[in-house]
């Protein structure tokens, strides 16, 4: 059984509006006081053991942390710290319930409640807009693990933008003991959260922030994949199409790309790739005379290495007048450039990209949702769902998380993300961090990106 709320007869005017006003609702009415701290969580048990008939819960579970009230306690009621044994990557398997703690920026009192009440027509900040659409994913996985032999808490807390306040929330406060952490969506929020992870030996997946700049932390997880990773991708896709042919990887050397490149020639050079080379190429530099060569007829690989969609597009019109067959492949910053490549284009463009919208499960998801919420879901609303759907698939089948050498996709009704967790090492060979190497290959045609199957 799942204690959650009903949003459906909510759902009139300003749908995200009215969203963030449940949400109010739930973080304030445990203790039936406004709370002032990142403290605000909503507590929804999935598949609790059967109530009796009279004691039957007609609400989520609310609670505040200041008071502590209606959490179910786990064996062990404190966070287990003990920074003088070695970080163990196996986390064990529970036989109680899990806690799962979701931290999302929803800024709850930020939020001006009277301008929204008198003008629906009135849109929410970004991050707050981005939290409700992440919340609404995970309500809706889960739903759909309604009925399954797991039992799990998520707790919903607004990390409000604060670090300090953040920090407060999983040090100060007498909290169960969290088995997984979700988010934040901030760069600003995730060092604190990386590093409480490492501290108390937690997972933490990050949905959004891609960091591949953390040292020696097995508890982090990258969901979507980093720029490391989109390019080890790449290469390996160049390398069983094109075994033979020589590669040059373009970047711009006026960018604050000079780590990356060392982490993308540390892969290449981990991964066996041969066969590379790299130029550094201003935007405003002649790359035609950079890249041409005397035999017009000899097939390359160009790999543009960057994560600025305007660069990128520069670089691609300008190989335009190069006579010589390229095969060009960049990152997913190209996706967003409109009108990339035009149908006289000479040269075939692929791009490494995290999400699919081509799938039945995905159109499934996206009616089911609009059905439910009268709206259409963002990219974050599918990432929420997948997250959340197949953590619970692998706790459910009792596959440690993470894995000593990887954690595979398991077999689950994914929206829009895969995900093939890979460890990341580091020159000692212990593990950096884990990255999410499931991506899919487009190819640009006529100004739009199509998947390659």
């Amino acid at each position: 059984m799942i204690s959650a709320p009903s949003h459906r007869q909510l759902l009139s005017g300003n749908k995200l509006f009215l969203i963030i006003l449940l949400i109010i609702g739930i973080s304030s009415c445990a203790s039936g006081k406004k709370v002032s701290s990142a403290a605000a969580v909503e507590v929804v048990s999935i598949n609790q053991s059967k109530p009796k008939e009279d004691s039957v819960v007609k609400k989520p579970v609310t609670f505040d942390l200041e008071t502590e009230e209606s959490v179910t306690p786990s064996k062990n009621n404190t966070l287990p710290i003990n920074t003088s044994t070695v970080v163990k990557v196996e986390n064990e398997l529970k036989d109680r319930a899990y806690n799962i703690a979701v931290v999302l920026p929803f800024n709850l009192d930020q939020v001006p409640l009277g301008q929204y009440a008198d003008d629906t027509t009135k849109v929410l900040a970004v991050d707050s807009r981005n939290a409700v659409e992440f919340y609404l994913g995970c309500q809706m996985a889960k739903e759909k693990f309604s009925g399954k032999q797991l039992v799990a808490n998520v707790y919903f807390l607004d990390d409000k933008n604060d670090s300090a306040a953040l920090e407060h929330v999983f040090t100060q406060k007498p909290f169960p003991a969290i088995d997984y952490v979700v988010g934040p969506m901030s760069y600003d929020q995730m060092p604190v959260v990386a590093a409480l992870a490492k501290k108390h030996q937690i997972p933490v997946i990050s949905p959004l922030v891609s960091s591949v700049y953390l040292k020696q932390n097995p508890y982090f997880f990258n969901a979507t994949p980093s720029f490391r990773a989109q390019y080890v991708f790449l290469l390996k896709q160049i390398r069983k199409q094109y075994p033979q042919l020589p590669i040059e990887v373009v970047y711009d050397g006026t960018d604050s790309l000079a780590e990356s490149v060392d982490l993308l020639k540390s892969a290449i050079q981990s991964e066996g790739f041969s066969g590379i080379g790299f130029k550094s190429v201003d935007a405003t530099d002649d790359v035609v005379k950079l890249m041409a060569t005397a035999d017009t007829s000899s097939q390359r690989i160009v790999l543009l290495y960057s994560n600025k969609g305007a660069y990128i597009k520069t670089l691609v019109t300008k190989l335009k007048s190069i006579k010589n067959p390229l095969f060009i492949y960049t990152s997913s910053a190209a996706k967003s450039v409109k009108g990339l490549v035009d149908a006289k284009y000479p040269h075939d463009v692929f791009v490494a990209y995290p999400y699919s919208s081509g799938s039945l499960n995905y159109k499934i998801f996206a009616t089911l949702f609009e059905e439910k919420y009268e709206r259409r879901p963002t990219e974050i609303a599918h990432q929420a769902y997948d997250i959340m759907l197949h953590l619970f698939n692998l706790l459910d089948k009792k596959q440690a998380f993470p894995s000593a050498v990887r954690l595979q996709q398991v077999d689950f009704e994914n929206t829009q993300s895969g995900f093939d967790f890979q460890p990341v090492y580091n020159k000692n060979g212990g593990v950096d961090y884990y990255d999410n190497s499931f991506m899919y290959l487009l190819k640009a045609e006529n100004g739009v990106m199509v998947e390659v199957k």
